[in-house]
């Protein structure tokens, strides 16, 4: 029993890792959050309360953050102070 228990563990951090991957993946692509969400592959691969365990996740979080960091930067019309 623990055994098997493990394995649907691993397997559940396995699944949610891709989707994860998927949803920061598609963010550095431009698309918003919300619209990824949204979209099939994402349905498919996870239920309405993991999508909200997801969007909360702090590595989404991060992820999302250094994203909006890198575009600000690339885009940034003026040098930024140290």
């Amino acid at each position: 029993m623990w055994v098997m228990s493990t394995e649907t563990c691993c397997h559940h951090d396995e699944r949610k890792e891709k989707l994860l991957g998927y949803v920061v993946h598609r963010m550095k692509a431009g698309a918003h959050l919300g619209d990824v969400v949204e979209e099939e592959y994402v349905r498919r691969n996870a239920s309405k309360e993991e999508v909200d365990d997801l969007i909360r996740d702090p590595e989404l979080a991060h992820a999302a953050r250094e994203h909006l960091k890198s575009a600000l930067e690339f885009e940034a019309p003026y040098p930024r102070p140290p």
